[in-house]
């Protein structure tokens, strides 16, 4: 078969675009044929020669059709690398075609791509660009619509599962932090304390601590430490001199203050604001 040819039932003769309309459907059914067999390098030879076919005569619609098929038969390959290259000629056939259906398409197999890259930014872009036709047309292409709207949701739940586990990490850090200084400033009362009652202790027992040895000292400090922390390390003590007036506890310290308020609510001031002599003029 050959343009110029006649058929056995017409005297017609074939026009050259009709032949390779032929062509590419053979080359594109034979590619099927490999593809199926897992022969996917023999596939694409004969998916680029009907593409040839498709190219020669302008045909973009068939032609993003062609490397869309191709870039998906790629991809689920596992083949990302040369799946790009084919979602990124199909997307440039539809956008040279104006044909919305066929960007859609283009759009989707991308959002497919990166999103099976890692890439979640990039393909929800791309999905969502993909849905806003399919939206409008789920009547004619509601598989597309579906696949779209899964990605875009799938997508968006792992947004919102990276954002909770980063504000669980954010809490627990923000425990330890709190935990870590609690520890530091206990640390440091301790340190104090033990250095008030160490330097009382060897004022007040250095001469008798050098006759002993090094356990009887350890228990003699520790015991002079827990006697001086005992004595004079709390408030009683304060209390009892009368340094401090009440000693309260933190559940009782809104009501003392209310109390306290309202005792002076009626207060007045008796002293005289003014002085009766002035300064003597020196």
């Amino acid at each position: 078969m050959a343009a110029g040819e006649t058929s056995l039932t017409s005297d017609q003769p074939y026009d050259e675009a009709t032949v390779d309309d032929c062509y590419s459907l053979i080359y594109g059914a034979i590619g099927n044929t490999y593809s199926m067999m897992d022969s996917i390098s023999v596939a694409m030879e004969y998916y680029r020669r009907a593409g040839e076919l498709f190219e020669k005569h302008g045909w973009l619609e068939s032609c993003a059709i062609l490397w869309g098929n191709m870039g998906e038969t790629w991809r689920e390959e596992g083949n990302l690398k040369e799946a790009k290259t084919c979602y990124d000629k199909c997307l440039d056939y539809a956008m040279a075609s104006g044909d919305s259906l066929q960007i859609s398409f283009a759009m989707l197999g991308l959002a497919a791509y990166y999103h099976q890259l890692g890439r979640n930014n990039r393909a929800l872009s791309y999905y969502e660009k993909a849905y806003s036709y399919y939206s409008q047309h789920e009547d004619l292409e509601f598989k597309a619509s579906l696949e779209s709207l899964g990605g875009i949701s799938g997508i968006l739940a792992g947004h919102k599962r990276l954002w909770r586990g980063l504000a669980v990490a954010s809490l627990l850090l923000v425990v330890v932090l709190l935990s870590m200084l609690f520890v530091l400033r206990k640390m440091g009362r301790l340190r104090k304390e033990k250095e008030g009652a160490d330097a009382a202790i060897d004022i007040l027992y250095g001469k008798q601590m050098k006759t002993m040895n090094d356990e009887e000292k350890a228990a003699f400090i520790a015991q002079k430490r827990e006697e001086y922390n005992t004595l004079y390390m709390n408030a009683d003590i304060g209390l009892a001199n009368g340094y401090v007036d009440d000693i309260l506890k933190p559940s009782e310290t809104r009501k003392r203050l209310f109390e306290d308020l309202v005792m002076l609510e009626g207060k007045t001031n008796t002293t005289a604001s003014y002085k009766k002599h002035g300064n003597i003029p020196l």
